[in-house]
This record gives structure tokens, sequence and C-alpha cells, in this order.
């Protein structure tokens, strides 16, 4: 398993989000479109504005991909993520 991550940059766990619907179905996503979203694991020591639990997005060319024991995993710079996803309370 991986020990640290250096400098700014963050470790994030890639998945598929779920698609809902606003009634809350559940929707079929398109294969063919790049999912770059995932849970942050673990953050080096430069990296300020994000923490262990973050849902993030981040860019398809900043970043590198490993498969470890598998799970996708993902390496990026932290000024190369694109936003943090607020996760949403059941029935809001």
């Amino acid at each position: 398993m991986i020990k640290s991550v250096y400098a700014g940059r963050v470790l994030i766990e890639r998945f598929i989000p779920e698609a809902k619907s606003a009634k809350g179905y559940i929707l079929p996503t398109d294969s063919d479109e790049a999912i770059l979203v995932g849970e942050v694991v673990y953050v080096g020591e430069e990296a300020t504005k994000t923490s262990v639990g973050d849902t993030v997005v981040f860019d398809e060319f900043d970043h590198r991909e490993i498969n470890l024991e598998g799970k996708i995993l993902v390496i990026a710079k932290e000024e190369t993520l694109i936003c943090k996803v607020e996760k949403r309370n059941e029935g809001h």
C-alpha cells in the first residue's frame, strides 16, 4: 500500500458516481464518458485545501492512475483539482 504522497499531491480513490433523477431513479451512465470523480484517501504535506474524505473532480490530463489491489487510485496535484463535491443529505 502507499505510505505517503509528496508535496502538494493528493491520492484519490476513483469511483463511478451513481446518477439519479430528481425522483430517485438510478439512471444509466454513458460508458464512453470519462468519469473523473473520486474520494481523497491521502493528502500530501503541502496540500492545504483538500482533506481526506473529500469527494473531488479531477482534470482529465493532469493526473496519474495506478491500479493497486483492485482499486483505481489517482495521484494528482492539489492545484489541478477542479472542484470538491458536497455530499447531499438524503431527502434534500
